[in-house]
């Protein structure tokens, strides 16, 4: 049986491949620290599991709206307009299986066959997967660490061709960690109404940002239809396994993503969808914990790794991911970003993601949502083989 063209051009996902490498060694009685995944270490708040088995018991395992549960989509429109200060109803609310599927619904209803779309780079694996998948075209704009891994206006406005039909911005960026300052922003988004283009805002990390407050893209908009905004409970509230997230843009957009999942799954499972409701809905302690703890895990990471020879560290404002820089390594028994990676997971037992997989050579990604004693010990492995490169 011959498979499609489609799926023979679909890259794997790096960030899965390397997870799946460390679970066979692990499987093999191996220590392996596993720092690949973008997973929270905390369970999902109590308050949470319990509005998913009392769903359970009051009848929630059948059929919901194929654009959401109503409830559900009322608790993000109030979300929204506490996070931005922008009104967004909950008829503009679409609630996909995570914030994955979400952009990609979103890409299949937006794109025609050669229809561009920007992706600053160091970009999240996913998204030049997707917009090929849909029949659109990637175009990666670099970008740099001295410049914080932000897209600059000047950049932005040579990427856009007659056929660009969307901007994808992630902030807090995974694989960076680096978050948009309000000002650049609002040029951003400023640029991108201009061209008619619209701007695809991922802020799935936008509770986890360390110095200062999160700017989201909607606040910036002359016309709020000309964001859509991508968020998920998955790393807010520790809930990567419940799959379910959202879109929130213009109607007719939604419609087009509504009709699509209601030929594709139907809908998320109905009863993550109501305890996502009491994610959103109930106490917010545990996010400031987490976002607390995570800093602290943030400042001790970045700090070991800028101590090694070698090695530099941009403090990430974000995300739970530090993005070090390790090309003056290169040469020294490994020649790239990928061979680095393979030698300290055989090497040192610690799993990490090569920043060529994200578009950026030279760099790794490591994974800070981990206990801060196997942190702690990751480093020290690390550290001591990198002490053994040529």
């Amino acid at each position: 049986m011959r498979l499609s063209q489609r799926v023979q051009r679909l890259a794997p996902s790096a960030t899965v491949s390397i997870a799946t490498k460390v679970r066979e060694l692990e499987a093999q009685g191996v220590d392996v620290i596993g720092l690949s995944l973008g997973e929270p270490d905390f369970d999902t708040p109590d308050h949470i599991k319990e509005a998913a088995t009392k769903a359970m018991r009051d009848g929630y395992t059948k059929y919901s709206h194929p654009q959401g549960f109503p409830k559900l989509r009322e608790a993000v429109s109030g979300n929204v307009e506490r996070r931005t200060g922008i009104a967004r109803g909950s008829e503009r609310v679409f609630v996909g299986s995570g914030a994955k599927h979400v952009l990609y619904i979103l890409f299949e209803a937006l794109l025609d066959e050669g229809d561009e779309v920007v992706i600053p780079a160091p970009y999240w694996v996913t998204y030049p997967e997707q917009v090929k998948l849909a029949g659109g075209v990637p175009v990666i704009v670099p970008t740099t660490e001295e410049q914080g891994f932000f897209l600059l206006p000047e950049a932005l406005e040579r990427a856009v061709t007659p056929r660009t039909k969307a901007l994808i911005l992630n902030t807090p960026s995974n694989p960076t960690g680096s978050a948009y300052p309000r000002g650049l922003m609002a040029e951003i988004v400023k640029i991108c109404e201009k061209h008619g283009v619209l701007v695809v805002s991922d802020e799935v990390y936008g509770e986890l940002v360390y110095e200062g407050s999160h700017a989201s893209a909607l606040p910036e908009a002359a016309n709020p239809d000309s964001v859509f905004l991508v968020d998920a409970v998955s790393k807010t509230y520790a809930m990567t396994g419940w799959r379910v997230g959202w879109g929130v843009g213009a109607k007719e957009i939604i419609s087009a993503m509504a009709r699509l999942q209601g030929q594709e799954t139907t809908h998320p499972c109905l009863i993550a969808q109501v305890a996502s409701v009491a994610a959103l809905s109930g106490p917010q302690e545990t996010v400031a914990k987490m976002r607390g703890e995570f800093r602290k895990r943030r400042d001790m990471v970045v700090s070991r790794l800028s101590g090694m020879d070698g090695v530099f560290c941009r403090m990430p404002e974000g995300a739970f991911y530090a993005f070090p820089d390790v090309g003056k390594l290169f040469g020294r028994g490994v020649e790239d970003s990928l061979s680095l990676v393979e030698y300290l997971l055989e090497e040192a037992h610690v799993g990490l993601v090569p920043g060529s997989a994200f578009g950026a050579e030279g760099f790794f990604r490591l994974s800070y949502a981990a206990a801060y004693d196997r942190l702690v010990e990751a480093l020290d492995r690390i550290e001591r083989a990198l002490g053994r490169l040529g």
